[in-house]
């Protein structure tokens, strides 16, 4: 599992996109772009992914601790 972003990047979030798409672009001397849209978010080098890639919720907590007992 990676935790860390190796290089820099761009977190996009396809959430009400037309066909799952968004237009990005790579310039290799000028990294990512994407128009400023709320929907993308530069991920920095090095940075940590476990908070943009893990959701912790409260319902999802009670099931786990649900399942837990249950077994």
């Amino acid at each position: 599992m990676i935790e860390k972003a190796f290089t820099s990047g761009l977190l996009v979030d396809l959430t009400g996109a037309p066909q799952n798409t968004r237009d990005v672009r790579f310039e290799i001397n000028n990294g990512w772009s994407w128009n400023g849209e709320p929907w993308g978010k530069q991920v920095a080098p090095n940075a940590s992914l476990v908070p943009l890639l893990i959701q912790n919720s409260p319902a999802l907590a009670t099931l786990q601790i649900e399942a837990l007992h249950a077994a």
